[in-house]
């Protein structure tokens, strides 16, 4: 309950405030700023009266889980800002030369966060706490005496931040922010604010399509990348109290009681709605509502599970059709959603030939261990290792070729000659498993490098359409191989007979639409932020395991005096036959 809090003049805070109640103002702990906050402000509930501020679940979770630099994925209605805003009132008030910035993506709606910190002074005076404002324009509130100022800049603005050093920056509704400038303006802001505890940058949005710079910085960000400074927290609409049926107020969809008795006596779930409810304990009225917003919505063109966030794999969507959409109607990326579990181990390095092969600022995420009894195959997508906010990533994936399994999954910002090694450290972590690579750009300089590493079990691929002579290990992509690739991993996904666990894939599969897949079948590389990284590479993955069944034995090594015959197609005719010439691969 908050208390009863007798103050003297704010000049006199740091000196005449009864020990019992400094921690009210000067602990930054997440239990006490929840205090001060429902302590002294106040907001306007939805039917616009002024009632006193009490923190929601989500609200509560938003404070416990601070790091610093923080990425906000939310739903519509979630008092995010709300929050953020109090939290920043917070710190104006109480520190000496503080600084924050916030703001949106649009003017008005910045104008709007400057009129709630007024409210919030307000509310503070109102307990006897009167500041004097030194500046009171559209772009700034400072505290007189306290030489603390708010800075309001929205994503309208040509900069942000550069010319200041804020301590705090709140900045919403930043998928929305305009797609030429955010890149600069959050360029600009970054250096501004100092790492934690000196300083803090939250990024709140609710969803807006599977590209930009709000969804590169959620893919670049921990879990998906450990090394990032930045952490991604999804808080899915069924943490906000209000959100189901009912025929009492403060639901948000009411109706007549004898229609929700009705409702509720013939309730049945589908599969996917019983997966949800025992997922997140929800109860009937919550799916209820859940049902009645996604009809509502299905008359737009704004999705649900973009407005009202589920999973983060979920809430991202493409806006030219997904590609592994089919007309029956199923959605086969729920099926893999609800397959997602965390690996069971993590590797940072990994010895090859005996010596260790740092992975930089990648992991290896596992979730099937090696297993001699199974045949694996490793399948690099390599990118260029630069490190901006936009460049791919290199990526690595290790799938059993007996079971159809994902084993593993590495990717990071590497170069080629770096992604070679760790591809090689994986391949022998999986029992020299047969390790395939796109024999172009950046794939080529990888190769090249894994030939000079001396791998053991190197994927060659014969493509008709270049010449016989022309021989040469990895696959070159021309767009009907591409295609095929592709083909492939599309067929496996929609029969289900290829299983992965990883979210990270899973995610990506939801965002991979026809236009990508139309650029990943051409003969040119799909560009910057195309984020299919791990796709591709799954892919390949799909491609090389029925040969990779034919090369090799299950616990298998492969001698120096394998032979491998290749078919015109690829295929692998006879791993042992001696050819006349003595050549190690002979074409028929």
């Amino acid at each position: 309950m908050p208390r009863e809090v007798h103050l003297p003049p704010v000049e006199k805070l740091g000196t005449e405030l009864d020990p019992a109640v400094q921690p009210l103002f000067f602990d930054r702990s997440p239990a006490a700023i929840r205090e001060w906050i429902e302590t002294f402000l106040t907001v306007p509930d939805l039917q616009q009266q002024i009632v006193p501020f009490k923190l929601f679940p989500q609200q509560v979770l938003m404070l416990e889980d601070t790091t610093g630099r923080d990425i906000r994925v939310k739903g519509r209605q979630s008092r995010t800002s709300s929050l953020e805003l109090a939290v920043t009132a917070r710190e104006l008030t109480t520190t000496w030369g503080y600084t924050a910035i916030t703001g949106v993506h649009n003017d008005p709606d910045t104008q709007a966060f400057r009129h709630r910190i007024k409210h919030h002074l307000r509310d503070l005076a109102a307990h006897g706490m009167e500041y004097t404002l030194a500046v009171d324009n559209d772009d700034e509130l400072a505290i007189a005496g306290l030489e603390s100022r708010v800075i309001f800049q929205s994503g309208e603005k040509r900069i942000i931040g550069r010319s200041r050093t804020a301590h705090r920056a709140h900045l919403s509704e930043v998928a929305h922010w305009r797609p030429e400038t955010v890149g600069p303006l959050m360029g600009g802001l970054k250096p501004s604010v100092p790492g934690p505890p000196f300083g803090s940058i939250v990024l709140e949005s609710t969803p807006n399509g599977a590209e930009g710079y709000y969804y590169n910085e959620i893919l670049d960000a921990r879990p998906n990348n450990p090394a990032s400074l930045w952490t991604v927290h999804l808080y899915p609409w069924w943490m906000e109290p209000r959100y189901r049926v009912g025929s009492e107020p403060g639901v948000d969809i009411m109706i007549p009681a004898y229609e929700l008795q009705e409702k509720l006596a013939n309730f049945r779930p589908t599969p996917e709605e019983e997966r949800l409810m025992h997922k997140a304990d929800l109860t009937p009225d919550r799916i209820l509502w859940r049902r009645l917003k996604m009809a509502d919505l299905a008359k737009t063109t704004t999705p649900f599970a973009q407005e009202f966030p589920e999973s983060l794999e979920g809430c991202f969507l493409s806006i030219s059709g997904n590609y592994f959409q089919t007309p029956d109607g199923i959605d086969h990326l729920e099926w893999y959603r609800n397959l997602i579990t965390p690996p069971v181990m993590e590797h940072d390095v990994l010895p090859y030939n005996k010596s260790p092969v740092p992975f930089g600022s990648g992991r290896l995420a596992v979730w099937e261990f090696p297993d001699p009894t199974q045949i694996y195959v490793v399948y690099v997508d390599c990118a260029s290792g630069e490190q901006g906010e936009t460049a791919d990533f290199t990526a690595i994936n290790i799938l059993n070729a007996g079971t159809m399994h994902k084993a593993a999954r590495f990717r990071a910002k590497v170069t080629p000659n770096d992604a070679a090694a760790i591809a090689c450290a994986i391949g022998e972590y999986y029992g020299n498993a047969l390790l395939g690579v796109e024999r172009i750009g950046h794939g080529s300089a990888c190769l090249d490098r894994v030939r000079e590493l001396l791998y053991p079990n190197i994927y060659y691929h014969y493509d008709p359409m270049q010449p016989k002579k022309d021989i040469k290990p990895g696959i070159y992509p021309t767009q009907p191989m591409r295609e095929k690739l592709l083909q492939g991993y599309r067929t496996a996904v929609v029969n289900h007979t290829y299983v992965t666990r990883d979210a990270l894939e899973v995610q990506e599969q939801g965002t991979f639409d026809w236009t990508k897949a139309q650029n990943r079948m051409k003969a040119q590389a799909a560009g910057y932020g195309s984020h299919d990284d791990i796709l591709m590479s799954v892919a390949g993955c799909l491609f090389m395991a029925p040969e990779a069944k034919v090369r090799r034995k299950p616990g298998q090594r492969k001698d120096e005096d394998d032979v491998i015959l290749v078919g015109q197609c690829g295929n692998i005719i006879n791993p042992h036959r001696q050819p006349k010439n003595g050549s190690q691969w002979w074409m028929v």
